[in-house]
């Protein structure tokens, strides 16, 4: 066989096999591609078997995240005299002063001044019973900081809730949507979640009763912490799960559009069964029983987790403008609601179809 032929020969199979490849993959996982891509090339092979314009896709707005300035208020900060300030440098308190008037303490992001805060009602108790360093002259100083410290904390609660950068941009729409290797990324931002909801419960609990110093002692924030906010800084998945779903809502209202009265364009009947409407039974089992409907199902699992953490989160907020926002994600006008919604009635759209064109839904053979 000549080279050149060859070549060829083998560049047609390895095509062939790729596309087998692909095609395989397309079945269970996507073949690497975005829903978008997916939906969108759904709706071009509906459009053309069914000599039909594209319906143009149209996607909601989101919803604007509150802004800072809306919820943000001013705390107070209690100064500790310098005597009591040099007698702490014998307790873990005063360590935890002196990183907090570094340059790094100064600038801290809120989660991490809400640890501080933390942890100086975990320190502070400690010194006061320290008769070493808890004199007279500064035991009632020390007693005045705690109550400061109890006081405020449902304050610097409020500031991490509204203004942590990390938080704020895991709750609103990244630029990109999903993949099939980014949806891995779920399991790790839940459970970041989990740690971070520990930590503010334990906060409400202690709290209720400040005497009950137990509740903070227990807290592994080493554990339960930062490491939590890194992993959630660190992960897109949030914002590309609330883009993905804006986008796949735009396109799902587009493709019940296309799809409705798909059998009158075929001219469907009891007697007669269009090789068009044969096709698209191939499109519903390739397109939608086999990619987008286990798509949908994962993420109607995943939104159902999702809420459970969200209604928990939202409950610690005060602000009304936070509280709306909760429920544009989690809600019943959410788009995750709404999108399942079409998703149901695309079900519908294909049932109809097929009994009109008198195709069976698994083989697609004439009834």
């Amino acid at each position: 066989m000549p080279a050149k032929i060859a070549a060829s020969v083998t560049q047609k199979l390895s095509l062939r096999t790729a596309l087998l490849l692909c095609f395989t993959v397309l079945l269970v996982g996507g073949c690497s591609r975005s829903s978008s891509s997916a939906l969108s090339e759904y709706q071009a092979r509906i459009a053309r078997l069914t000599d039909s314009e594209t319906v143009p896709v149209q996607r909601p707005n989101f919803e604007r995240l509150p802004r800072v300035q809306e919820s943000r208020s001013e705390i107070p900060e209690y100064t500790i005299s310098l005597v009591a300030s040099q007698r702490l440098n014998r307790c873990r308190a005063g360590q935890l002063i002196a990183d907090r008037n570094s340059s790094l303490g100064r600038v801290q992001p809120p989660h991490l001044r809400l640890r501080h805060e933390i942890e100086m009602l975990i320190a502070l108790p400690e010194c006061l019973a320290d008769a070493d360093v808890a004199s007279q002259s500064i035991a009632a100083e020390l007693a005045t900081a705690i109550t400061h410290k109890q006081e405020t904390l449902p304050l610097w609660t409020q500031r991490l809730l509204t203004t942590e950068p990390i938080l704020r941009d895991a709750l609103r729409p990244g630029r990109k949507v999903l993949g099939p290797e980014e949806m891995a990324g779920a399991q790790e931002t839940l459970a970041a979640l989990d740690n971070i909801l520990y930590v503010l419960a334990a906060i409400d609990e202690y709290l209720d009763e400040p005497s009950q110093t137990d509740v903070l002692d227990d807290l592994n924030l080493a554990e339960y912490w930062q490491p939590s906010w890194q992993a959630l800084g660190q992960s897109d998945f949030l914002p590309r799960y609330w883009r993905s779903q804006q986008h796949a809502l735009g396109a799902m209202r587009a493709l019940n559009l296309q799809l409705a009265g798909a059998e009158q364009a075929l001219r469907c009947s009891a007697t007669r069964t269009p090789v068009e409407a044969e096709y698209l039974h191939t499109v519903m089992l390739n397109f939608w029983i086999a990619e987008l409907q286990p798509m949908f199902a994962h993420w109607n699992s995943l939104q159902q987790q999702l809420t459970v953490r969200l209604q928990q989160l939202q409950s610690f907020y005060e602000s009304s403008a936070w509280l709306d926002y909760f429920e544009h994600l989690i809600g019943e006008q959410s788009y995750a609601a709404q999108l399942q919604r079409e998703v149901r009635i695309h079900a519908e759209h294909w049932q109809s179809l097929l009994a009109s064109c008198q195709l069976d839904p698994v083989s697609g053979r004439r009834n």
